[in-house]
């Protein structure tokens, strides 16, 4: 099922709520679902944007034991480069906009999950991939893995709080490259163990468990 909505999010341009409703609905026990963005806000935490379904999606996938990852720029990274500096919010709001959105889906949990524990939050120093309005994101179902890019076109608002871009292409990624996000993932979660609360060092050692279970070819 995570394969077939996978394909389907493949041809998708623009119903991003849909297509994110969908992966979520397929998603289960010990999957994981983690984004990386240098610029945009992730979909899920912009209030007023669907946010009561991703919320509930959000919780159905804690509550089936699922985890989440969120990855974004660190104050260091923004400083060493002036064009993000400018698109990319301090990570103090980045974290702000997180925690509303974790305490929302806590509002919707009906199951023995914890948001708190199962949904993480990490910076990077890696300028990798470094490029405004985009985003990529990985999903790992059982010792599958499977990453998508996601890539603003036509003319539109780049704002990190209103991204109106006229499309939106979701395109698969290679093996080389959902390598190096696997690396990027891990390493954000290893330096964000050292100063994370005791609930967010929970999620960052169960998601760190999940990056580094082997993975089929």
């Amino acid at each position: 099922m995570v394969r077939s909505e996978f394909d389907r999010i493949k041809r998708t341009i623009g119903e991003i709520p849909i297509a994110i409703e969908r992966l979520y609905s397929a998603l289960g026990k010990d999957d994981l679902v983690a984004l990386l963005t240098y610029s945009l806000l992730p979909e899920e935490w912009i209030e007023g944007r669907d946010e009561r379904m991703y919320a509930r999606k959000a919780a159905e996938h804690v509550d089936k034991g699922g985890f989440s990852l969120f990855v974004v720029p660190s104050d260091k990274l923004r400083k060493r480069c002036p064009l993000l500096d400018l698109q990319s919010p301090a990570t103090d709001a980045w974290f702000e906009s997180f925690d509303a959105f974790v305490q929302r889906v806590k509002k919707v949990s009906t199951g023995d999950g914890d948001p708190a524990k199962q949904i993480a939050f990490a910076t990077t120093e890696i300028p990798l991939f470094l490029a405004p309005g985009h985003k990529y994101i990985l999903f790992m179902h059982k010792d599958d893995a499977y990453a998508m890019g996601y890539f603003p076109c036509g003319p539109g608002s780049s704002s990190p709080y209103e991204p109106s871009y006229t499309a939106r292409l979701f395109l698969p990624l290679t093996g080389e490259i959902v390598d190096a996000l696997f690396q990027i993932m891990k390493k954000a979660v290893k330096t964000q163990l050292d100063e994370a609360s005791a609930e967010q060092r929970e999620a960052l050692q169960a998601v760190l468990d999940r990056l580094e279970c082997p993975r089929g070819d």
